[in-house]
């Protein structure tokens, strides 16, 4: 008797589980589908809107910056990357250009405290905001006053390689 009393759990167990691991697979394919039906939607709806995907993405890489292209300065931008990718990098010294891309961005002037010598600002940074960055804000009239007079160039990138919006910049002297 107790033979059997097991052998009938054994079995109610076994067809428990197999319930169990049933419904994980019937609700992993609802997950699935539910995800290929949001990704047809989100193309067909990024199609209606007349975005052509990534690939334009790169299309208007290959021309220039997006930030010069909106302030119709393409010139003013020079692309540092070879091919024209998505996480290309642009030099400029035009200040439209440096202004809109820090705008964008929520940055702001400033420059690192204690490198100020004399009149001007000391040493020149896209402030975003950082607590724990050592720099003071400055207004552009004085910042591209330091700009122009240190004769560098702004580097920066508007997109990383997975398309997300790029901080990256850094003020370098063109060899």
């Amino acid at each position: 008797m107790a033979a059997t009393t097991t052998t009938r759990k054994a079995a109610d167990k076994k067809a428990t589980d197999k319930k169990a691991t049933d419904k994980k697979a019937t609700d992993k394919k609802a997950t699935d589908k539910k995800a290929t039906d949001k990704k047809a939607a989100d193309k067909k709806a990024s199609k209606a809107a007349g975005d052509k995907g990534a690939g334009s993405r790169k299309k208007a890489k290959a021309s220039g910056s997006e930030v010069a292209a909106e302030l119709g300065k393409p010139s003013a931008v020079k692309r540092q990357t070879k091919a024209p990718t998505t996480g290309a990098s642009y030099l400029t010294r035009d200040h439209d250009v440096i202004k809109k891309w820090a705008g964008g961005r929520g940055g702001t002037p400033a420059d690192v405290r204690g490198t100020r010598k004399g009149k001007g600002a000391g040493v020149l940074r896209i402030d975003f905001q950082d607590p724990a960055d050592r720099l003071a804000d400055i207004d552009w009239t004085e910042f591209f006053a330091t700009f122009d007079s240190s004769d560098v160039d702004f580097l920066y990138q508007e997109h990383t390689a997975d398309g997300s919006l790029s901080r990256f910049n850094k003020f370098v002297r063109e060899a």
